[in-house]
């Protein structure tokens, strides 16, 4: 019988930078004065201090982190009222399964994904609002893939694996208080 199990490795440190905007366009004449838009980059270098060399000797990223994320909202807020629209992406990154001792071919990425969400929100008074959220509205497919595969099991050609799956779209009605 093999027993595998997680270890943890040391510590690793990751570099990167994020960048921001926000602007409220409330020098707008009413009613467009409670528009407002938001976006921010994230990029992220995921190789490291303790890089994975595969036995091919590629290095590969760090598991689960992305070498960049990006998010854009598109908000309006006036009086009781709010609504948003935001889309959000990850870049592909190498699955948290995906063992480093194998060859390029068979190293596991989860794929680059993106979702389109929106609330509205309607608020009765400092203490409670009622709420909708729609979220992944573009109902984005998840899968996993091998990258790399010109190996002993691959064509060449970025193939897709027999996983995917849809999230579909979740529409959920809220009811948010504070005391």
């Amino acid at each position: 019988m093999t027993l595998r199990t997680y270890t943890n490795a040391g510590e690793q440190t990751l570099k990167g930078y994020e960048l921001a905007y926000q602007q409220a366009f409330n020098f707008l004449p009413a009613p467009w004065n409670g528009l407002g838009a938001l976006a921010s980059y994230t990029h992220i270098n995921p190789f490291n201090s303790m890089p994975w060399i595969t036995n091919a000797g590629k290095t590969i990223n760090v598991n689960s982190v992305p070498k960049y994320a990006y998010s854009t909202t598109v908000y309006y807020e006036q009086g009781p009222w709010a609504a948003r629209l935001s889309y959000n992406y990850k870049d592909k990154s190498l699955h948290p399964d995906s063992p480093r001792n194998l060859g390029d071919d068979l190293i596991r990425w989860r794929a680059g994904r993106g979702y389109l969400d929106a609330n509205i929100s309607y608020k009765i008074n400092d203490n409670l609002e009622f709420r909708i959220d729609a979220l992944n509205l573009s109902n984005t497919l998840a899968y996993d893939y091998f990258e790399d595969a010109s190996g002993k099991y691959g064509s060449g050609k970025k193939t897709r694996m027999d996983y995917a799956k849809y999230d579909g779209r979740t529409i959920k009605f809220g009811i948010r208080g504070k005391l």
